[in-house]
């Protein structure tokens, strides 16, 4: 007649050691998980300072610059025409 062997049971709470280790590699994969998908990299540094709005490009000639200097100055010129005349108007019609 066969034997029939109990099994060993494996602890159910594992050794100090163990529990650290576990967790730590769990950290770092969390870690690794949120670097991947959220961690920003660093774009190329830029010779410009980082506090400047407008940037332009070395090969544009300056008459080619003052052509759309002078065309900007021309909107912004008609943008505030059209605001005082609004306001003329507007001041009119409440006396």
């Amino acid at each position: 007649m066969l034997k029939l062997h109990r099994a060993r049971q494996l602890p159910t709470k594992p050794c100090l050691a163990c529990s650290r280790l576990i967790t730590r590699s769990i950290d770092d994969a969390a870690s690794r998980a949120l670097d991947y998908y959220l961690k920003l990299t660093p774009k190329d540094e830029t010779s410009d300072k980082p506090y400047t709005i407008f940037c332009f490009a070395p090969d544009i000639d300056s008459e080619c610059l003052l052509a759309n200097l002078s065309e900007t100055l021309a909107s912004a010129n008609a943008m505030i025409s059209d605001l005082a005349f609004g306001l003329v108007i507007s001041t009119f019609r409440e006396s």
